[in-house]
């Protein structure tokens, strides 16, 4: 097994860093016991396959940055597909820019070795525009902080893109508001 992307060592630094995540993300440690890490990172593999989101901030911590996905029409993290040889730190980083075109760099808070503070496993419909059938995404979510306020977004990929007060984010997802809560109190 090679680790070209990271995704093995990320995955496996979060999982000593929350134990309490094995059962959960159990489909994603089988997945990795049988698949090498260019199969995790591509979108084509089945029945599920790692992609990086970014939880970005603003300057002061008080607002979270969501964009509305255009073909999910749901409110999310920006973030996507791994492209070849990418880590999922490096995904989050580049979908957070295409997606918003907000500067963004690693938070104060976010572990530099690219250890995510979250990995979710989101079920994905089918879409069959682009041949897809229903799949999972394991999504390594990473904590950055904006630069800027003003907001570009790529109206290719998202329908939206909004500034929200961090404390929509309970109701948005919980775990990623308890990480915020044990960070910053």
């Amino acid at each position: 097994m090679t680790f070209e992307h990271g995704i093995v060592a990320a995955v496996n630094a979060y999982l000593l860093a929350e134990p309490a995540d094995n059962a959960r993300l159990r489909p994603l440690i089988q997945e990795m016991e049988t698949s090498d890490e260019t199969a995790l990172a591509s979108r084509k593999s089945k029945p599920g396959h790692i992609t990086g989101s970014a939880v970005i901030l603003n300057g002061d911590d008080s607002q979270v940055l969501l964009i509305e996905h255009k073909i999910l029409k749901r409110w999310l993290f920006p973030g996507g597909h791994l492209d070849p040889g990418e880590t999922p730190l490096s995904a989050a980083l580049r979908e957070a820019i295409e997606e918003t075109g907000v500067s963004v760099s690693l938070h104060p808070a976010q572990d530099t070795r690219g250890v995510p503070i979250d990995i979710d496993i989101q079920v994905i419909p089918p879409n069959p525009g682009k041949g897809e059938g229903e799949h999972f995404h394991y999504d390594c979510r990473f904590l950055l902080r904006a630069s800027e306020a003003t907001i570009s977004f790529d109206a290719g990929e998202v329908t939206d893109a909004r500034w929200f007060p961090v404390n929509v984010i309970p109701s948005f997802d919980p775990r990623i508001a308890d990480y915020l809560k044990r960070v910053f109190g």
